[in-house]
């Protein structure tokens, strides 16, 4: 630091020795007109000679040039027009860059969108639209937060997280929440949480290869729209080693494989072939391998010796040794139901093994059934007893015209229809039909829940007593009307007509007091009774 110092000392002795000659005086003269020439002399060394810029108007922000002719200046300020209207365009004088500043359009309200018109420069500051297309909210912006703000006149929320609730012209209108307009779903939505459920209710299969099928979101009907094509490469994928996709005339089929090699995945059959779209092989030998300590048997590949695993009641298997190998595998066959009875049916069950039903049963009540255990005949007399125990259908009969024919109960459903829309037409089996009314409970205590030719009607409960001297709200704890009657103090009564307090009529205005009426016919049966006594005496 002492070293700069010193020399800057020594700078400034050194030019204050130095004299400056005029410019005719000079002998560095250039010739040059756009420099200053300059001659310092020094008292103990050589003259020096400097050529300044003679235009230098010391600012960055102007371009200066100089006449070569005449030595004329000029400093031109540097063009920071950034051709935009909307910007304040500067140089900045330490710098010499330009500034273009956005023009400030900020008015401070927080419910306008500020902006600047790159047409004519001038501020434009627009309302934020807080209009929700509902003509029956007031809308308005909060000038604190900036947010849309839209009073209904009623109150509108049902405390049901599952509706949509808007406000309506007299009253509040109460949408699904879940409601996907999609037909082919069925909606549904979580009271507690309020999350909704759309789940497919209509599946469109026809099963059918070259048809696409989907459910019409409109109707709820099912759409089976023929694919078309031009290569069987345009056709769905098919599923087998038998069977291909084909297009002709730009229809989508399937081809059946015939003769085709394949595998059927089963080791205990070969050789595989398709045979009609299907893969095919003939049973391999009893006790060929089919694996370690597996042999085949009956196109089944099993375990040596183990019988234990057959698990259906209609197969008998045991144990057999191969004479080629020696070793025991099992012999499995069908379980044999037959019971020698004529009169029986023999079925077999795969749980339970063999049942045998009555083979002469013709399910008709109004006959008696029996059969011949010699050659199986069935008899059917008829007895008249068409009672099914159910009284949701009839027990009329068709009477036997001779033996052996006719006689049979007709039990048919009875119709239980009321031909009331507002009940709903079922049948008790013990008491025959039953008219519960049509279910139109919203589930909502605030309203009445009424049923109007088959639809169901939920109206908003009214608490308006029509007197003006009552305040009517909803009690949503005990879900009842209550009409609470305004306080005026004391001296003062509510007017039925306006609703308005108004202080207490004292009957000096043309009305007699009902203390006054009563005294008066007081004192008129006082004297009436004492005329009679006066009378008496």
């Amino acid at each position: 630091m002492k070293k700069i110092l010193i020399l800057l000392i020594l700078c400034v002795f050194t030019v204050s020795t130095m004299n400056v000659l005029a410019e005719s005086e000079c002998p560095c003269y250039d010739g040059d007109p756009c420099t200053s020439d300059i001659c310092l002399q020094q008292p103990f060394s050589d003259d020096i000679c400097i050529y300044p810029p003679k235009c230098d108007d010391g600012s960055k922000c102007t371009i200066d040039t100089c006449n070569s002719e005449n030595g004329e200046c000029t400093n031109t300020p540097i063009n920071c027009d950034d051709g935009n209207i909307c910007t304040i365009d500067s140089c900045n004088p330490d710098t010499g860059e330009c500034v273009n500043e956005q023009v400030d359009c900020d008015d401070e309200n927080i419910c306008t969108i500020d902006s600047c018109s790159p047409n004519t420069g001038n501020c434009i500051n627009e309302h934020i639209n807080c209009d929700d297309e509902n003509p029956y909210t007031t809308d308005s912006c909060d000038l604190d937060t900036g947010e849309c703000i839209y009073e209904c006149p009623h109150n509108c929320d049902d405390g049901d997280s599952c509706t949509i609730d808007t406000c309506g012209d007299q009253s509040c209108i109460h949408s699904s929440k879940c409601d996907d307009s999609n037909a082919c779903t069925t909606d549904s939505c979580d009271s507690l949480t309020g999350d909704c459920s759309n789940e497919i209710a209509v599946f469109c299969d026809d099963n059918d290869f070259t048809t696409f099928d989907y459910c019409d979101p409109v109707t709820g009907e099912c759409v089976y729209d023929e694919i078309g094509c031009f290569s069987p490469l345009d056709c769905p994928a098919v599923s087998g080693q038998c069977k291909i996709r084909t297009c002709l005339n730009n229809k989508c089929g399937i081809s059946n494989l015939h003769g085709t090699n394949c595998d059927d995945g089963n080791s205990c059959t070969g050789p595989d072939k398709c045979d009609t779209g299907e893969c095919k092989g003939e049973n391999l030998p009893y006790g060929t391998s089919c694996g370690q300590n597996h042999y085949c048997l009956n196109g089944m590949c099993v375990e040596k010796g183990d019988c234990s695993d057959q698990e259906d009641a209609c197969t008998q298997c045991n144990f057999i040794a191969m004479s080629n190998q020696g070793n025991p595998i099992c012999n499995c066959h069908d379980l044999d139901c037959d019971d020698n009875n004529p009169c029986t049916i023999e079925i077999c069950d795969q749980d339970t093994g063999c049942v045998y039903e009555d083979k002469c049963d013709d399910g008709n009540l109004a006959t008696e059934d029996s059969c011949d255990p010699e050659d199986g005949t069935c008899s059917h007399f008829f007895t008249g007893n068409c009672d099914d125990g159910n009284s949701c259908t009839t027990d009329d009969w068709i009477p036997q015209v001779s033996p052996g024919i006719g006689g049979y109960c007709i039990n048919v459903d009875i119709d239980c229809d009321d031909n009331d829309p507002c009940t709903q037409n079922t049948c008790d089996p013990e008491i025959g039909c039953v008219y519960p009314p049509k279910n139109c409970n919203d589930g909502k205590p605030y309203t009445e829940d009424l049923c109007d030719s088959g639809t169901c009607i939920n109206e908003l409960i009214t608490c308006d007593d029509e007197n003006p001297c009552t305040e009517d709200i909803w009690d949503e704890e005990n879900h009842i009307c209550r009409n609470i009657a305004y306080d005026c103090g004391e001296g003062f009564m509510c007017n039925a007509n306006t609703g308005e307090c108004e202080k207490e009529s004292n009957g000096t205005e043309g009305e007699i007091p009902e203390f006054t009426t009563i005294a008066a016919v007081g004192l008129l049966m006082f004297a009436g009774v004492f005329v009679v006594l006066k009378r008496k005496k």
